[in-house]
């Protein structure tokens, strides 16, 4: 089992998680530029000495509520399409 562990990076990702931080961190991939250069700032600060953990926590749960409603918001079009396009397939039968 440890053998397919370690011949499969994904898997191991998936075990382990991932260890990246800053720039390289996987969750800014799908992160707005304005926000990517607040945390950024942010970083630097706290380089610095200051204590800006709230203020990135604040940033990142908006961030997150904002990407759950965009997906909320595309389930719920998908669903309308699906509905418009079975409602047509009806009234052409």
């Amino acid at each position: 089992m440890i053998q397919e562990i370690v011949r499969q990076p994904g898997l191991f990702k998936l075990l382990t998680g991932t260890n990246l931080k800053g720039a390289m961190d996987p969750s800014l991939d799908n992160m707005k530029e304005e926000i990517r250069k607040k945390l950024q700032r942010l970083e630097a600060l706290e380089q610095k000495g200051f204590d800006i953990k709230s203020i990135r926590d604040k940033i990142l749960r908006e961030h997150m509520d904002e990407e759950i409603n965009l997906q909320l918001r595309k389930k719920e079009r998908l669903k309308n399409e699906k509905k418009a396009k079975l409602a047509a397939e009806k009234r052409k039968a």
